[in-house]
């Protein structure tokens, strides 16, 4: 068995310690909401029209993996349409906690670097996903 080195080590020790509070933080937080309210509200609404509510919101997330996809193989970067699910996830997910919207897409140019993407056509798609974005929020 290979044996870490001493910065590797302590990289993974941070890595897991800040997964477990995190985890940890999630948890406490989901078992301080009021799901008996919750689900009734969802009871209200119905749950045919709960799950339909579900179905199109995950529509709508898919549609703008492949719209950053698309864009990527446009621009001759060799990501998989996983690569960019993967990212464009995670980007939404850390706009919904850091200070601004561009935070995701940050993320997003961050973790495309890693996959040894071209930086400058990531930005690129980048920029030009977020005025597709806004263009189609004009038009409806």
């Amino acid at each position: 068995m290979k044996q870490l080195s001493s910065q590797r080590r302590w990289v993974l020790v941070l890595r897991v310690t800040g997964t477990l509070l995190t985890l940890g933080l999630v948890v406490r937080w989901i078992s301080q909401q009021g799901w008996d309210e919750i689900l009734e509200s969802v009871g209200q609404i119905g749950w045919p029209l709960s799950t339909l509510a579900l179905l199109m919101l995950m529509i709508s997330r898919m549609a703008v993996v492949a719209r950053w996809f698309v864009l990527l193989q446009g621009a001759g970067n060799a990501a998989s349409y996983w690569e960019a699910a993967r990212l464009t996830f995670a980007g939404m997910f850390a706009s919904n906690f850091l200070p601004t919207t561009i935070g995701g897409d940050v993320l997003r140019l961050a973790a495309a670097k890693q996959l040894r993407l071209d930086r400058a056509t990531c930005a690129a798609s980048l920029v030009v996903d977020r005025l597709v974005a806004m263009a189609g929020m004009v038009l409806v």
